[in-house]
């Protein structure tokens, strides 16, 4: 009597179901690695039609601050002037129910063009990057870089469900920098 080949009994729903779940394996095994040392970057555009000389005190002022960024409830300055090379400021966010703190220095600075800090806190660890560049006398590019590094490894292997949240928070403060900038501004003109 001959051995039977059990393989060869198999029809080509099983066959479907062993190929989709070695995939999934690999696919999950892929992702743990990737994320193993890994951090997200987000970033987002928007042009304002005011001068970088009218949109910069809005992204470096110790006062300012807390009102364009989303989810930013309060700044507390701890070392050296507003948007200066390594100033040190304490930031107090909120989203929902959840509350944190993170310490923000500036890591670079270009007046009226770049601004790079880096922050730390008990979540995560952010590299946040305003840039503006002048697209004409009255107008302005501005972009929001964040790169965002869980602490907890489990958070980094699940951020891609956080990710249109924290997306939307870029977005909303691009939309508010700019109704305030506009609110206390006058337009320039054109020469």
């Amino acid at each position: 009597m001959k051995a039977k080949d059990k393989f060869r009994d198999w029809n080509y729903y099983h066959k479907a179901m062993v190929i989709l779940l070695a995939s999934c394996i690999s696919w999950v095994i892929a992702w743990a690695a990737l994320v193993y040392d890994g951090a997200f970057q987000l970033e987002h555009q928007l042009t304002i039609s005011r001068g970088t000389e009218a949109i910069w005190p809005w992204v470096v002022a110790d006062e300012n601050r807390p009102r364009w960024t989303g989810e930013l409830v309060n700044l507390s300055p701890f070392d050296g002037e507003a948007g200066a090379q390594n100033a040190t400021r304490l930031l107090f966010w909120r989203r929902g129910f959840e509350r944190w703190q993170a310490v923000e220095r500036v890591t670079s600075v270009v007046p009226e063009r770049l601004l790079v800090t880096a922050q730390d806190s008990d979540q995560d660890q952010r590299w946040f990057t305003v840039e503006l560049d002048p697209v004409d006398g009255c107008t302005t590019q501005v972009t929001l870089t964040e790169t965002i590094r869980p602490l907890i490894y489990e958070e980094r292997f699940w951020f891609f469900l956080n990710r249109s949240e924290r997306e939307e928070r870029l977005q909303v403060s691009l939309a508010s920098l700019d109704q305030w900038v506009k609110d206390t501004t006058k337009p320039c003109a054109q020469e």
